[in-house]
């Protein structure tokens, strides 16, 4: 997953961090501190650890999930946090990004809520809590939440996925986390084709 663009009164900030092969889950963070600069936006990803040595509470980092440091498999989510600083008080727009298909491989089917590592029978432990505010520092009070839309299934080689697996999921699955702020609105801004080697699909989130 990787931040498109974040912008803010026609200021567009662009970074990219590395490409999971599963699907996601996202939280927003906008710490109340005061602005120190012009707008930032940092993208993280958890590693749980392996599965005989858990992490948990899942760290945060900015590097790759992968079987040495992470214990993930086929429909759990992978946690994703965009943490926003230096934002003035107003509305703003982010643009994320994933891929849909990775050198001819499904990769991230759609986004979900950030806690979704169950089943977890197979690892002889319980799924790991994710705490999307470890590791930070400021104040973020407590979190609202917003539907995330379904994805769509045109050009699917499997009839009606991803659209109806997403809509299997529970109501609390289905939704982004923001703290310190309100989402107003989430819409793809292009869905990739998962008939082609490589694609990506997009999303814009303002708040």
């Amino acid at each position: 997953m990787k931040i498109q663009k974040f912008v803010r009164n026609g200021l567009t900030i662009l970074t990219a961090t590395s490409t999971i092969m599963v699907s996601s889950g996202v939280s927003l963070l906008i710490p109340t501190s005061a602005l120190a600069g012009p707008p930032k936006a940092d993208l993280w990803q958890t590693r749980n650890g392996s599965a005989v040595s858990p992490v948990d509470p899942p760290d945060w980092v900015k590097g790759n999930a992968g079987s040495s440091n992470s214990h993930y498999v086929e429909g759990y989510s992978i946690p994703y946090r965009l943490e926003l600083t230096d934002l003035s008080v107003g509305a703003h727009t982010a643009v994320i990004e994933w891929d849909i298909k990775h050198s001819g491989k499904h990769a991230i089917d759609y986004i979900t809520s950030y806690q979704r590592l169950e089943p977890h029978t197979q690892f002889a432990h319980s799924a790991e809590t994710v705490d999307p505010l470890d590791g930070l520092s400021g104040t973020y009070g407590s979190p609202t939440t917003f539907v995330i839309p379904a994805p769509s299934s045109t050009s699917s080689p499997v009839s009606g996925q991803p659209t109806t697996s997403f809509n299997s999921l529970s109501v609390s699955e289905k939704v982004m986390t923001i703290y310190n702020g309100t989402i107003t609105s989430l819409s793809y801004v292009a869905e990739g084709d998962l008939n082609v080697s490589q694609d990506e699909t997009s999303l814009t989130i303002s708040f």
